[in-house]
């Protein structure tokens, strides 16, 4: 005869004799257990209907079919985040009202009350402008800066320039130095006049530059200039309607970190010139602190609760069939990266599948920031 069992079993069926290990119980019960998952099933020969038999042995046969349990993953999502949510610093100065945020170093002084005169055109001076840090415990994703530049040499050989530079404010020098070449081991921007007549832009601690001549750049004229740095992008210097540049590639070496600052310094050796600066303006972008997701895709089934940006914890219920499963998350923030389980994904693409077992099933999705 076939016994019907409770809902997702299908059936036991009771046969020919067969030798089977009895209790001790005076009813001559016997256990049949059949283990598949988390799953027990437990028949009492009694309660089926079964004649005893002799004791020690069972009239009767189990057949257990195999029913559909449920593989059950559970999503847990990290975030990693450091320093603060950031808003773009900056520093504009046409220079009426003072300084501002800045320290100045040797000759640097106001002119005629809007003006910067890094260097007045006299041999062995100089001068700096140290801007302070404009995103304090935070790295910088990009920045822009403009200015009016006036180079004079009163149609002498000028000498011998000036330099925009991004850096450790700790590797910068203190004193008279060759600023017209970049100081500091981060981005430097030059105008070297004394012989060349260039503008240059590179890193020194990589020994890497690419520059652009010019004709008579001290001749007096006031000249607009824009300098911009992307970590995507990389690097661009664009004065006197020329543009010289560098990818992120070439600038490779160069990792903007917390507490870099700008430093404009300028120098005149044995040959003299005037360098004048107005109208200082100096955007920033902090690296994102974003460490969201914009969504999570399991490769079946559905997420518990339905994705949220702010949900860190997800629950997919899939069928016992189901033996392998991965996840396509997305980042909010184009520079933030994921791991799934210890391991790299891109954004937006699936993970590895990962092996089911019948039950809980535990993945680990974690966002970081860019900084």
């Amino acid at each position: 005869m076939t016994i019907p069992l409770a809902p997702n079993y299908d059936h036991v069926d009771v046969g020919p004799v067969k030798p089977c290990q009895f209790t001790s119980d005076p009813y001559y019960q016997s256990h049949c257990l059949h283990h598949l998952g988390f799953v027990a099933v437990n028949l009492n020969h009694d309660d089926l209907g079964v004649q005893r038999g002799v004791r020690g042995h069972a009239i009767m046969k189990i057949t257990f079919l195999r029913a559909s349990f449920v593989r059950v993953l559970v999503l847990a999502v990290g975030l990693i985040l450091s320093g603060q949510n950031g808003f773009a610093g900056g520093y504009t100065n046409n220079f009426s009202s003072g300084i501002g945020s800045t320290v100045t170093g040797g000759s640097a002084a106001i002119v005629g009350g809007t003006l910067l005169e890094l260097t007045p055109k006299a041999a062995s001076t100089y001068g700096t402008l140290l801007v302070n840090d404009l995103d304090p415990g935070v790295a910088i994703q990009s920045f822009t800066v403009t200015f009016d530049l006036y180079i004079y040499s009163g149609g002498d050989l000028g000498g011998d320039g000036l330099s925009l530079n991004f850096g450790n404010p700790t590797n910068y020098p203190n004193g008279y130095a060759n600023y017209e070449l970049g100081v500091g081991a981060g981005l430097n921007f030059r105008f070297q006049t004394y012989t060349v007549n260039r503008t240059s832009l590179g890193m020194n601690s990589a020994g890497l530059a690419v520059s652009t001549p010019y004709t008579d750049v001290g001749n007096g004229s006031t000249d607009p200039m824009t300098i911009s740095y992307d970590r995507v992008s990389g690097a661009t210097f664009n004065y006197r309607g020329q543009t010289i540049s560098l990818t992120a590639v070439q600038l490779g070496g160069f990792v903007p970190q917390p507490g870099f600052r700008f430093l404009l310094g300028a120098r005149c050796g044995g040959a003299t010139e005037g360098h004048r600066i107005d109208n200082l303006s100096i955007t920033t972008i902090p690296q994102s602190t974003n460490a969201s997701l914009a969504g999570i895709v399991p490769s079946v089934g559905a997420l518990t609760p339905i994705f949220s940006g702010n949900t860190t914890s997800y629950t997919v219920n899939v069928a016992y069939a189901v033996t392998n499963f991965s996840v396509s998350p997305t980042v909010a923030q184009s520079n933030a990266t994921i791991t799934v389980n210890g391991v790299t994904v891109v954004s937006g693409a699936a993970s590895g599948n990962s092996a089911l077992n019948v039950g809980t099933n535990l993945q680990t999705i974690v966002v970081t920031a860019e900084n």
